[in-house]
């Protein structure tokens, strides 16, 4: 009976932690920034490095989900900085045509049909110091596409993008608000 008991509390506790992914999708992040702008030292990246490994057992874990989005929600219940963590993952699937513009003639060169589902993971964290909101948002395919440290915020510019992350942007960062807001 005890054994069985363990097996069931178990699989719950090991995926509780295990969705707290922040650090392996920084150092994705930073990778992939390194080999497309060859740096990975940035004054902004370099304050989430606080954020790779916190200490989940100080906090209360609630989830919820509407449609393509979820949202994991961690809020400290002792005390500490870091008061509050939010991870919205959104799923846009996309059935649309991307045109490419020629940069010289300003004509559209290629029309790209664009079929598939784009992941964008946005993390919150709140402090009780200041800045007292970090924003770091991430696509699976593209990586890093922007940060915010209090009001200053930071997008990336890629040399290469992966077609049509961009034009279903504006969608998730909705997404993203809209579950925030219903929290």
């Amino acid at each position: 009976m005890k054994i069985l008991c363990l097996l069931l509390i178990l699989p719950l506790s090991v995926g509780l932690s295990d969705s707290y992914d922040f650090k392996r999708d920084f150092e994705r992040d930073l990778k992939n920034l390194k080999i497309e702008h060859n740096f990975h030292d940035a004054k902004q990246l370099k304050q989430f490095e606080q954020f790779k490994t916190i200490k989940l057992a100080d906090f209360e874990f609630v989830t919820k989900t509407k449609g393509n989005t979820s949202l994991k929600r961690w809020v400290r219940k002792t005390a500490g900085d870091v008061k509050e963590i939010n991870v919205v993952e959104v799923s846009i699937p996309a059935d649309i045509t991307e045109k490419i513009t020629d940069v010289e003639t300003g004509n559209v060169s290629e029309t790209i049909p664009i079929k598939g589902t784009f992941t964008f993971k946005t993390y919150i964290f709140k402090k009780i110091s200041q800045p007292k909101v970090f924003y770091y948002m991430t696509e699976r395919s593209q990586g890093l596409i922007e940060t915010k440290i209090g009001k200053i915020r930071d997008a990336v510019m890629y040399k290469s993008v992966v077609v049509g992350v961009y034009s279903v942007l504006d969608k998730a960062k909705k997404e993203t608000e809209k579950i925030m807001a219903d929290k």
